[in-house]
């Protein structure tokens, strides 16, 4: 008859309740739960990987445009945009993102400048059509407020 009693105490009963008793086990643990933000960093990790192919212009405008981008990733998510890779961002993605903006009263000038680097990104997904080419389009034009 098998002793079910580890040398180390009740080891086996954590075991078998899925706890394993040190990362060193021999006993498969059951697999983890996949993180809910899984969805966003897809897309963060396409516009870091977009980002990292296409080095264009100083390091300082480089690490600027990621920065933008990402952030403009994190609040898609935060406006509901689930399950996007960066190929299949279209236009009312961009247009809820400048409505948020708009909403949070950010200035124009910062708007445009979000909108170069969105407009970047849809250059290099190959769907520069995505981004109007007028800031005047989004309320952003140099007269408006």
């Amino acid at each position: 008859m098998m002793n079910d009693q580890h040398p180390n105490g009740n080891v086996w009963a954590a075991v078998l309740n899925g706890l394993a008793a040190s990362p060193h086990s021999a006993v498969a643990r059951p697999a983890q739960k996949k993180c809910k933000c899984l969805r966003l960093h897809q897309l963060e990790d396409d516009i870091r990987e977009i980002c990292r192919r296409n080095p264009q212009g100083p390091q300082a405008t480089q690490a600027d445009r990621q920065r933008t981008l990402l952030l403009c990733a994190r609040q898609w998510f935060r406006l509901g945009v689930r399950r996007k890779r960066a190929v299949n961002l279209n236009a009312d993605n961009i247009r809820m993102l400048v409505d948020a903006w708009h909403a949070e009263q950010i200035s124009a000038a910062t708007i445009r400048n979000r909108l170069l680097y969105l407009r970047w990104l849809a250059r290099k997904i190959g769907k520069p059509h995505i981004v109007a080419s007028s800031n005047r389009a989004y309320g952003a034009g140099r007269s408006e407020k």
